[in-house]
């Protein structure tokens, strides 16, 4: 089935059940009264022909003679040319990024001389980071002493 066949349907019938004296469930069709509990039947019927099928089944005739009417109607869009159909490309669509010039223009020079961040509070963090490691390292390296020590007097 067309994808555009069931949206053109779903449109149609969206309209009729939205224009239509009161809403009405799209199962059973009973109408919908605003403020009131619906307790549907669950006995599937037809909008357009109260057959014993959904609304857009392809069992209901009135469904069948509005897609043969649009399927005609695209057909004679399409040999008048108001219509043109999408044909896939042959080549394939390349995948890499290419820079091309100007796509990402520089900063301004105004930019690059102004750092948001002090250069000698960025320095001494690093700094702090490295002790910090080197401390780690320390404490790791003592630990793992103590447990070769602790193995040894077992032997």
């Amino acid at each position: 089935m067309n994808p555009s066949a069931i949206v053109q349907i779903d449109q149609f019938l969206y309209y009729w059940f939205r224009n239509a004296e009161y809403s009405r469930c799209r199962i059973c069709l009973d109408n919908l009264i605003n403020g009131q509990t619906h307790v549907c039947s669950n006995t599937v019927r037809c909008a357009q022909c109260d057959g014993n099928y959904h609304s857009l089944s392809s069992e209901c005739e009135k469904v069948i003679e509005y897609r043969s009417n649009l399927k005609e109607q695209v057909e004679n869009a399409l040999s008048a040319g108001k219509l043109q159909r999408l044909v896939p490309q042959d080549h394939v669509q390349p995948t890499e990024f290419r820079l091309k010039q100007n796509e990402f223009p520089s900063l301004p020079s105004l930019m690059s001389c102004t750092s948001p961040w002090k250069k000698t509070s960025a320095q001494s963090a690093v700094t702090n980071n490295i002790n910090g490691i080197e401390d780690t390292t320390k404490i790791l390296l003592s630990i793992n002493q103590n447990i070769l020590d602790m193995k040894d007097p077992m032997s």
